[in-house]
């Protein structure tokens, strides 16, 4: 009789340790969410990344007008699929005018420019 509640007993504690371990590890993850979730919230509230201005619509849809010009001048049409050349050249071309309006010299490099 012993040995039947010293077996109930160790596997009463053993479930008993694993029922509280799983609400421990259910309460650390919900902390850690609540955590990461408030310290994102604050730094994006006291180190705001910052906003840089933005070209005019038509004035990018030219530079995306320009840049499929581009690509379709230069190959011929259904020979390959050009999509992602002219991804390509249509950021350049976007980055060009958007130097040109805001009157960016692009001869000097990014990270001598002050």
């Amino acid at each position: 009789m012993d040995i039947f509640f010293l077996i109930l007993s160790v596997s009463a504690f053993y479930i008993s340790c694993f029922i509280a371990g799983a609400i421990l590890g259910i309460i650390y993850l919900l902390f850690k969410e609540a955590f990461i979730y408030l310290y994102l919230k604050t730094k994006k509230i006291f180190f705001p990344l910052p906003q840089f201005p933005q070209l005019p619509q038509e004035i990018r849809e030219q530079a995306w007008q320009e840049a499929a010009d581009f690509v379709h001048a230069k190959h011929r049409v259904g020979e390959y699929e050009y999509f992602h050349e002219y991804i390509w050249v249509a950021a350049e071309y976007e980055n060009k005018k958007y130097n040109e309006f805001f009157g960016i010299d692009s001869t000097i490099p990014s990270r001598i420019r002050i």
